[in-house]
């Protein structure tokens, strides 16, 4: 969806994240803004990797719950991955 007003594009992504990822970061211009509720270290190293190469600020947004950490659903390993990048930029 491309907002026309703001030129913001909103984009629903479930399967094939990580072509579907770098696809968006390929065709943005100066941010990517990232909603998702669970975190793995996979997906956290595919990120920090993701942003290595490219000039795009990238922007997460996920939620801390105790009991998504304990079904491993969310990783805090993950979470300093994407800290500890953040710090070297």
């Amino acid at each position: 969806y491309m907002n026309r007003e703001t030129g913001i594009m909103i984009e629903l992504i479930s399967e094939k994240t990580r072509e579907q990822i770098e696809e968006l970061f390929d065709k943005s211009e100066s941010c990517i803004q990232i909603v998702s509720p669970f975190l793995s270290v996979k997906t956290a190293e595919m990120l920090c990797k993701i942003c290595e190469k490219s000039n795009i600020k990238c922007t997460l947004v996920t939620r801390i719950y105790i009991k998504d950490l304990i079904d491993g659903v969310n990783s805090l390993k993950a979470i300093n991955l994407l800290l500890d990048a953040a710090d070297e930029k």
